[in-house]
């Protein structure tokens, strides 16, 4: 007989011999016991015991410990009621929890969800601890109100009740989205999530009143969820009462004495305690201070940590006792969606908004305008607005700073006669544009801005104060040009404007805004000082450009390679260079370069090539021509990049990119303030007394010095001085001659005493 091999056999059996006793009360997961596996061999007992796998432990902290810790620390406060409450009407508990407590740590969606068991036990208890018992059974009262009595499930926070398509399908009529969102705060929830409650309580998208149906909805809309107003535990509106009841008889409200550290997040708490803020009513202040960019100076502070914070404070206003600047609070992509400067504009009439913007009505477009000239004109225009944009075209030519000047004050005055006085442009005489005058020296407090931002923003203003004479006199020049065109092309009969020259005064340019030969030692001392990179050798070849060649920062920044050539000399070619470009005033001029300066530029154009091929700059940039290459270039790729614009503040601005890799003349401006803060810095050893010249100093500073060396290495030749300098007039030049002391000091010297 052929004896087969006995197979070991895999059985199950329980881990105990009292497995528990099975009932339809057991719970499923009690229902059958823990086993283990065991081998054995067919006719003999048990010989390997092989224990089940242990069950896997959940990483990470906790269900609910998050949330112990946090009351435990804090207690509950005002933001968790506004965090329940915005549960209660179905926000998801990771949307309020941003909201409402972004303030005090971030939470994902397991956290908020057990957050929200954590803060109704938090409350229960509370409640369980005040002597009084009738303040505890109203407060019992006010959060079953809420909650429903005991512990209750997500879904009877906010119970519906769903009506039966067979019952009758006659109902109220829909409420439009817009009547839908009055019932809750202005700030509680974006866009997209009352369209999300809208769809879930009514189970359609909202519709606008003028097509809201009344009538007899039909049987498919019926099996929609319907919300009862008295449903299970009171309407909407009591739970609201029972919130604000609980808040403030239980909940902790800030004040502008308490630390910091009590309400935001102990890590951003101590970045703020770093920079001298202790206090609520300090941090408010310091923000206001500091402007959009804060966050920045606070190190783990980013845009969303630092909005999420700002909300908290705009909610707690009242209780702190200070106000913040709405306008710093960062955008999201939610309200503030990329700026297109071809997205149409919507005119608001009667709003103080840029001229380009500006509603004109009906009857003050100067159709019939007192002062209008014959049926024709050469503009072939029939209104205000149109012959404003043919004066605009034809000063196209002119500066790009002052067309930008002429616009800002044409649009300062028709926004004042239709506004204010409620005339047509055609219609403004004498007594009119003198009233403009005074206007202008105190404009209203609705006219003058408080903070910096876009025109596209709702808070511009056209002011940021009352308009100094010098200021007057620029802007009546600039509407004694306009209307000046106006009456030459016979649109208007009269030109009522006072020739321009209202207030004007003799304008004494300050030459003395340079720097002597003894101020520039220390400015030669901080470049050298700085470590050795393109960045040292970019600031040099700016400072020599402006310094050494007297030009002006827009004229530096436009400058390329191709303008410069090398230079003749008595008919004969030298290996000096010289560059030749276009200036103020549409005047060409060329001006002798240093060889350091052509040393400097070239240094800084080999950093420009040796990051091209670190691929730290575009290789687009390696292809250029060299004559179309800027002779100040940036350092970095970021600032090549798009920028679709974010928000109303300059820094939100849309950026094109930058196709030649030329230094901006902001970016240089920036530069160079930075630098002069440094120089100050170091001149306090070497020139005491001078810091305050060092932050004043602006990149004009350098042609004014440039200026003073010429007329003094010409022994007063204003004839040359004016030449390199570009001036349309010898009168300017001669200003720098006047400040010239020299000779007057040597008068004086002359002097005998009387004594």
């Amino acid at each position: 007989m052929d004896r087969t091999p006995t197979r070991p056999l895999q059985v199950r059996t329980p881990l105990s011999s009292k497995a528990p006793s099975m009932s339809l009360e057991t719970p499923p997961s009690a229902r059958l016991p823990r086993l283990e596996t065991v081998a054995m061999d067919a006719d003999e007992s048990p010989f390997i015991k092989e224990p089940a796998p242990p069950t896997r432990k959940r990483r990470g902290r906790p269900k609910g410990s998050f949330g112990k810790i946090l009351i435990a620390e804090t207690g509950i406060q005002q933001s968790d009621l506004v965090f329940l409450r915005a549960v209660a009407e179905g926000v998801p508990p990771k949307s309020a929890a941003e909201r409402y407590l972004g303030h005090r740590a971030s939470m994902d969606t397991r956290t908020a969800t057990a957050y929200v068991e954590q803060l109704q036990a938090a409350l229960r208890m509370t409640i369980e601890q005040l002597a009084d018992a009738d303040e505890r059974d109203r407060a019992k009262e006010a959060l079953d109100a809420v909650l429903g009595p005991g512990q209750q499930t997500q879904e009877q926070i906010a119970p519906q009740t769903i009506r039966d398509p067979q019952q009758s399908c006659t109902t109220p009529p829909l409420a439009t989205l817009e009547e839908f969102a009055q019932r809750f705060d202005p700030d509680m929830y974006t866009e997209s999530e009352l369209i999300d409650l809208y769809q879930a309580e009514y189970g359609v998208t909202g519709e606008s009143p003028g097509s809201r149906n009344t009538s007899t909805h039909s049987s498919a809309q019926a099996e929609v969820v319907i919300p009862e107003a008295d449903a299970i535990y009171g309407s909407r509106v009591d739970r609201l009462a029972a919130l604000r009841w609980l808040s403030d008889h239980l909940s902790r409200k800030p004040v502008g004495s308490d630390p910091c550290s009590s309400w935001i997040e102990p890590r951003i708490a101590e970045q703020f305690t770093s920079v001298g803020v202790s206090t609520l009513a300090q941090l408010l202040t310091w923000i206001n201070q500091r402007g959009s960019q804060w966050y920045g100076q606070l190190a783990g502070c980013g845009k969303t940590r630092a909005r999420r914070l700002m909300l908290w404070l705009i909610d707690s206003e009242d209780d702190i006792g200070l106000s913040l600047n709405k306008s710093l609070l960062p955008p999201t992509a939610d309200n503030n969606r990329p700026f297109s400067a071809d997205q149409p504009h919507v005119e608001t009439p009667g709003a103080l908004v840029p001229l380009e913007h500006l509603s004109w009505p009906l009857e003050l477009d100067g159709r019939h305008g007192e002062f209008r000239g014959g049926p024709t004109n050469t503009l072939y225009v029939h209104t205000d607005r149109e012959a404003v944009q043919k004066w605009l075209t034809s000063i196209e030519e002119k500066s790009p700073a002052t067309v930008e000047s002429y616009r800002r004050s044409v649009g300062r005055l028709t926004m004042w006669a239709i506004l204010e006085r409620r005339r047509a442009l055609s219609d403004l005489g004498h007594d009119d544009f003198r009233a403009f005058i005074e206007f202008l020296r105190n404009p209203p407090n609705h006219w003058v801005g408080k903070t910096t931002v876009m025109q596209i923003s709702e808070e511009w203003r056209p002011f940021r104060g009352p308009q100094g004479e010098e200021s007057i006199r620029l802007t009546m020049a600039a509407v004694s040009n306009l209307f000046k065109f106006l009456h030459k092309s016979g649109y208007l009969s009269q030109n009522a404007v006072p020739d321009g020259r209202v207030g004007r005064r003799e304008v004494q340019m300050d030459v003395m805004r340079s720097f002597a030969n003894e101020e520039l030692d220390p400015v030669r001392a901080t470049l050298e000082a700085m470590p050795d990179g393109p960045r040292k050798r970019r600031l040099r070849a700016i400072i020599l450009l402006l310094q050494t060649a007297g030009m002006r920062r827009s004229e530096a920044v436009n400058a390329t390679w191709g303008q410069i050539t090398s230079m003749r000399i008595d008919n004969s070619l030298t290996s000096n260079h010289q560059i030749k470009f276009t200036g103020k005033g549409r005047r060409e001029r060329t001006v002798p370069l240093q060889q350091g300066t052509i040393e400097a530029l070239r240094a800084h154009y080999d950093d420009r090539m040796k990051l091209v091929e670190e691929k730290k700059l575009p290789k687009k940039y390696e292809e250029m021509e060299l004559k179309d290459t800027p002779l100040l270039s940036i350092l970095d790729e970021r600032l090549t990049r798009y920028k679709p614009g974010r928000g109303q503040r300059p820094h939100d601005a849309p950026r094109n990119g930058n196709d030649n890799g030329a230094l901006s003349a902001s970016r240089l401006h920036g530069l160079l303030k930075g630098f002069f803060s440094e120089v100050a810095i170091t001149a306090q050893e070497q020139l005491p007394g001078s810091t305050d010249a060092y932050l004043k100093a602006s990149a004009h500073w350098f042609r004014h010095t440039f200026a003073h060396q010429v007329v003094h290495g010409t022994d007063g030749g204003v004839v040359v001085a004016q030449a390199l300098l570009g001036h349309a007039s010898l009168a300017t030049t001669g200003l720098y001659v006047k400040a010239n002391m020299t000779e007057r000091a040597a008068a004086i010297a002359k002097l005998k005493p009387a004594v």
